[in-house]
């Protein structure tokens, strides 16, 4: 019967349309808002058809018995609330499943952090992270070498497909990383860089070497915070605000903010960048 074949085709249409949106979705598809008003617009054009259908229908005289039962379940389908509340308000599993997904999809882009002369990478498994931030910190840590002779001393960043590194509450999506603190040492007339409480952190040289890097950090990255014990922070701003003046502290010192436990260590976070695949 030609109205059972044409239901037949308008119903799988809506349901491949609504099937597509959600493979972009769980795919973690960038133009996710697109693919969505591409669906409502699949939507719009089966409402025309079955008003057509049911225009044809009733031109053709077929007797109600036959064509109501299929108009309501058409209206039934097209119109229902619970299908758009499955994709935009999910269940908690599938909202789970979802966000691990399309983390997997961002973190098959994390980029592992080799060792070289001037940079080390203390935790060769905990050493991947976005491509931008392994580049910046490299290039931080090589102009730091060339200027101090001291290599960058890196731990945590992120696992290789990122997701929980504890005891951390960050460091899940490879925009975190933990690096040492400089210092200067008077004694043997060093420089060092450890991932421990600096013996020697108030003296001029200290402080500028700390500085140096809390400014090259920001020229080569878009970094959102680095946190660091409230002492080390106050004793930079005295130091920042009286050799260079206060425009010097306002332009590079307000990504500093304390937070407890960072007494050994800096705590970089960098900024979010835009999900780009890989074209190959």
């Amino acid at each position: 019967m030609p109205f059972l074949r044409l239901r037949f085709n308008i119903i799988v249409l809506f349901l491949l349309a609504r099937q597509i949106f959600c493979f972009f979705l769980l795919s973690g598809h960038e133009n996710i808002n697109f693919i969505y008003v591409l669906f409502l617009e699949t939507k719009k054009m089966i409402h025309t058809i079955l008003q057509i259908y049911t225009t044809f229908v009733l031109a053709s005289n077929v007797t109600s018995n036959h064509v109501e039962p299929f108009i309501s379940d058409l209206e039934l389908i097209v119109s229902s609330t619970t299908l758009d509340e499955q994709i935009i308000k999910p269940s908690p599993n599938f909202l789970n499943n979802l966000e691990r997904e399309i983390q997997k999809a961002k973190n098959s882009n994390f980029t592992k952090l080799t060792g070289k002369s001037w940079i080390i990478p203390k935790k060769p498994r905990l050493s991947y992270g976005q491509e931008y931030l392994v580049q910046s910190l490299d290039k931080t840590a090589r102009f730091m070498f060339d200027y101090y002779r001291v290599p960058l001393v890196v731990h945590d960043i992120s696992h290789a497909q990122g997701g929980c590194l504890k005891p951390h509450k960050s460091h899940r999506n490879g925009l975190d990383v933990d690096v040492g603190i400089y210092s200067y040492n008077p004694q043997s007339s060093e420089f060092q860089n450890k991932f421990e409480i600096p013996k020697y952190f108030n003296n001029y040289l200290s402080l500028a070497s700390n500085w140096n890097f809390i400014t090259m950090v920001q020229v080569h990255g878009d970094v959102n915070w680095i946190f660091l014990d409230q002492k080390y922070i106050s004793q930079l701003r005295k130091e920042v605000i009286s050799s260079y003046g206060v425009d010097e502290w306002n332009q590079y010192g307000r990504v500093l903010k304390h937070e407890p436990g960072h007494k050994n260590h800096y705590h970089i976070r960098y900024n979010k960048v835009p999900f780009v695949k890989n074209a190959t």
